[in-house]
């Protein structure tokens, strides 16, 4: 008999703030998430732990429209289990856009 009911995390919860000023721009996020289970490829159960992670982005607008940008994601562990698939790595990015 599947337990279908036991692959819905037990909760969730988000938390998102973000200031902007001149020409700075500040975000950041935190997301909870409890535990859950997936059937893998021999139907067997198998459990995924519960978890937390937290992310931002710096954001600074040159004039012109340039905008130089550093954000990063999964920032409180190297990587985590977050889903029945590969582990979920830590990133950082650096991106610089331009608007026209």
């Amino acid at each position: 008999l599947a337990a279908f009911s036991q692959t819905t995390p037990s909760y969730r919860a988000n938390l998102a703030l973000g200031w902007a000023g001149d020409h700075w721009t500040v975000d950041g996020f935190a997301r909870f998430v409890g535990k859950s289970a997936y059937y893998n490829s021999a139907s067997v159960l198998t459990p995924i732990s519960a978890y937390a992670t937290v992310g931002g982005n710096v954001a600074r607008e040159f004039g012109k429209g340039f905008t130089v940008a550093v954000s990063g994601q999964n920032l409180m562990k190297g990587a985590q289990v977050q889903t029945p698939g590969l582990e979920v790595e830590r990133r950082v990015l650096i991106s610089l856009t331009k608007a026209w």
